[in-house]
């Protein structure tokens, strides 16, 4: 018999075999819901001798095959450490491992005893988003689902013992668990349009090339008439001009609705405070003297402003006993994985799972970011002090992007999350419509006469 007919009866035999487990191999031509590369091929040939006797699974070679009907490699390799053996079903070219993969998967035994401890499988190309499971009952596992370095779920129970888990294809565990985790939400379809998964990324690419002509300068944004003035009383600025993180916000927000309404937004309609509508009767003392709330006003008023402009305001936008616009119109105030404190928002360490729920679920959207102290405990009155500008998208594969600009310039999530660690930030929605264009600045540069 040739080798390709070997190879043949192997494939067949193997089909066969994975028929009665009760489950079927994937169709890799098929959208089937994980929407992750498959290694239960590779798996399939190896499996009986990674379960097998642990020195003799320790001493397994490396190898590499292509997954049928799958444009990815896999690797096999075995490592140790920590008193533990990994046997790692890689899908990349990296033999250090050193980046996450999606569909790869690592089956953890213990180096003593050979039981079975752990499988880790990345469901993304991301080192933070991946499943952990565990062996629970005899004939059950219990799953934590990890994104971006955060658990959003633990203990979720699967009705499969994890020796089987091991042996079965990743579309086994989604049809599993598909009632107590949104798979959809994890793991983007390839269905979503693109345009659609790529809106916000249009706007920051407009956005950006303007951010080298602005300058910084304390308590500085510009008027409705186009000057630079300072936020405090109005006053013309000296010199050429500049922007606080405020008066940046402002200036982006601007820019978004100048193409639609010619105008410029009131620094005095920016500046008016709520106090029905946060703070209490105790905080109000302190209120007075240092303005704690001016970072959550300021960024409430944008979102109320950009809403009217584009005249999309929601249902109950009116609020109060007059027909003032509620202030809490835009506010991010519910999303399933994340709870929010009133007027507070959400724990700057939670930022990137924050975005990536956003990008996934509000599409269409950036966001002003009001990072907020705990200033006076005895109040229970928190200082905002400072304002951010977030564009979140999600790119061809289900991955966060999320960029961060601050005072006039373009920062990382990882350089915000580490300045305002244990802090909170408070976030409000814009919507936009792919247009960025602000008043009086040309990217063309000036022709010398």
């Amino acid at each position: 018999m040739s080798i390709s007919n070997l190879h043949r009866l192997c494939v067949l035999i193997l089909f066969s075999c994975v028929s009665t487990l009760g489950w079927a191999l994937p169709d890799p031509a098929a959208h089937v819901i994980s929407e992750i590369p498959e290694n239960i091929f590779l798996r399939s040939q190896l499996i009986e001798q990674v379960l097998g006797p642990i020195e003799e699974a320790r001493q397994l070679p490396e190898t590499m095959e292509n997954q049928p009907g799958y444009d990815v490699p896999v690797q096999f390799f075995v490592e140790e450490q920590s008193g533990s053996v990994y046997f790692c079903f890689y899908h990349g070219a990296d033999i250090e491992f050193s980046d996450a993969v999606a569909g790869s998967y690592i089956i953890r035994r213990s180096a003593e005893n050979g039981s079975l401890e752990q499988i880790k499988i990345y469901y993304k190309s991301d080192p933070g988003s991946f499943l952990r499971i565990y062996p629970d009952l005899e004939d059950r596992s219990r799953i934590d689902v990890f994104l971006k370095g955060r658990k959003m779920q633990s203990e979720v129970k699967i009705s499969l013992s994890i020796e089987k888990i091991a042996r079965s294809p990743f579309s086994e565990i989604v049809r599993r668990t598909v009632g107590y985790i949104d798979w959809e939400f994890y793991i983007p379809k390839a269905e979503f349009a693109l345009p659609e998964l790529t809106t916000v990324d249009d706007l920051f690419q407009q956005v950006r090339p303007y951010l080298k002509q602005l300058r910084d300068a304390e308590d500085g944004a510009i008027n409705s008439l186009g000057k630079f003035v300072f936020i405090r009383d109005g006053s013309p600025q000296p010199g050429q001009g500049g922007l606080n993180c405020s008066g940046f916000a402002k200036w982006v927000v601007d820019s978004v609705l100048y193409p639609h309404t010619d105008s410029l937004l009131s620094i005095d309609a920016l500046k008016r405070p709520h106090p029905d509508y946060r703070g209490n009767r105790w905080s109000r003392k302190v209120e007075e003297i240092e303005d704690p709330y001016f970072g959550l006003d300021w960024t409430r008023n944008l979102a109320v402003e950009a809403y009217r402009a584009l005249d999309v305001l929601p249902r109950g936008a009116v609020g109060g006993t007059d027909s003032s616009f509620n202030p809490e119109l835009a506010d991010v105030n519910f999303l399933r994985y994340h709870k929010y404190v009133e007027d507070v928002g959400y724990p700057v360490s939670s930022l990137e799972t924050v975005m990536y729920e956003l990008a996934k679920e509000n599409t269409g959207h950036f966001y002003l970011g009001s990072v907020n102290v705990l200033a006076h405990g005895e109040y229970e009155l928190r200082r905002h002090l400072h304002v951010a500008v977030f564009f979140p998208w999600l790119d061809e594969e289900g991955r966060l992007v999320l960029k961060v600009l601050e005072t006039n310039e373009e920062t990382s999530a990882a350089s915000f999350i580490r300045r305002y660690q244990g802090e909170y930030v408070h976030l409000v929605s814009i919507p936009h419509t792919g247009v960025f264009k602000p008043e009086n600045m040309r990217l063309e540069p000036v022709l010398k006469r």
